[in-house]
């Protein structure tokens, strides 16, 4: 059995007064995040109301398991409540990959592909 590609969404709005902080651990947090076997990609943006969402690849559950287990990882999901008014995450599995270039299209045999 092949594993699948692991694609997580996550939003949060980063409460008054806390954006500094919050944004020196997004930082740590990166730069962890970047090291990770299994780790793809990282796309964000931010809404008109303050939202930010986040957009991560993973090679595979097992890679975002590692992740999400990951020390200092864990040690920031516990002061989530200082940080953020609201935060939330979905994970879902890719079940089709593809990229339209130039008005062709390609199947992309991984997610670094696309």
């Amino acid at each position: 059995m092949t594993s699948r590609p692991v694609i997580v969404l996550s939003g949060a709005t980063v409460r008054r007064g806390m954006e500094a902080r919050e944004a020196e651990a997004s930082s740590e947090l990166n730069a962890i995040l970047h090291q990770m076997p299994g780790y793809i990609s990282t796309k964000e943006y931010v809404s008109e109301d303050g939202e930010t969402l986040s957009v991560f690849t993973f090679e595979s559950d097992d890679a975002l398991i590692r992740w999400r287990d990951e020390a200092t990882h864990l040690a920031y999901q516990q002061v989530t409540d200082e940080y953020y008014e609201s935060f939330w995450v979905q994970a879902a599995q890719v079940y089709r990959s593809y990229v339209w270039r130039d008005g062709e299209r390609t199947d992309c045999a991984s997610p670094s592909d696309v």
